[in-house]
């Protein structure tokens, strides 16, 4: 489907919040998402740095990937999490009351996240789960 169908159809289904989980990475629609099919549109996971593109209203990162100093610097309003961004971030990976997997989740978060995720650009769809 072109993004202007997709556009079209996110539209007719009413979607009121829509998560780019691709940035500008390859494969990406950003034509999809500056024709802004729904009225909130969310720049998440994959490019943590601003998108750049004014149909982002908000950008979802922590205070490491996106300290909050250089919010003047993003076109979307920083919405940061506590603790990683990353739902699957390593505090939440293992038990914090076994001594050795507490050295290594301090000494990981420490540190800049060094994690690459691969994401398909899926959007949770109704008509995708028929």
């Amino acid at each position: 489907m072109d993004d202007g169908a997709a556009a079209a159809v996110i539209n007719q289904d009413k979607v009121h919040i829509l998560i780019d989980l691709n940035g500008w990475s390859g494969g990406h629609r950003v034509s999809l998402i500056t024709r802004r099919p729904a009225p909130i549109q969310v720049n998440y996971k994959n490019w943590v740095a601003s998108a750049g593109i004014p149909s982002l209203i908000f950008n979802i990162g922590d205070r490491i990937v996106c300290p909050p100093e250089l919010q003047a610097d993003y076109s979307e309003a920083m919405v940061l999490v506590a603790n990683s961004y990353f739902i699957s971030g390593h505090r939440y990976q293992y038990r914090l009351d076994n001594p050795v997997q507490v050295s290594r989740v301090t000494h990981v978060d420490a540190g800049a996240h060094t994690h690459e995720h691969t994401h398909a650009h899926t959007h949770t769809h109704p008509h995708a789960h028929k």
